[in-house]
């Protein structure tokens, strides 16, 4: 809950929906990949996202955590719910990430990867 919102207003985003509307065979892979229920971040470079605890309010198969251009960024000490079938991360166009201690994710160091889920 946050004190910041209502909520009246928590309610709506909790019921809330999106409509990707796609002239491509893009849009059904596209849709896949813009959210997490967590954070995402997109053309960033030096971010560190430490102690951080994450939980939904409904059971959802978005990854926690979506790094789209990313460059130089670590993870340390995350305690984020998990999917049945959700990764934990995705991750595209990025390079030189670290993760570290985050449930159901081993220890790893990316160098470059253009898609890949953790």
């Amino acid at each position: 809950m946050f004190s910041e919102v209502g909520l009246q207003s928590q309610q709506k985003l909790k019921n809330a929906s999106v409509l990707l509307v796609s002239a491509s065979c893009l849009g059904t892979p596209l849709a896949l990949y813009l959210v997490a229920y967590g954070m995402y971040f997109r053309y960033v470079k030096g971010l560190r996202v430490n102690n951080v605890v994450l939980r939904y309010m409904n059971r959802d198969e978005s990854p926690a955590f979506n790094l789209d251009d990313v460059h130089d960024a670590s993870s340390y000490h995350i305690d984020a719910q998990k999917g049945e079938d959700a990764p934990q991360f995705i991750l595209k166009n990025v390079s030189k990430i670290s993760i570290h201690e985050v449930n159901d994710v081993d220890d790893v160091k990316v160098e470059n990867a253009k898609m890949k889920e953790l």
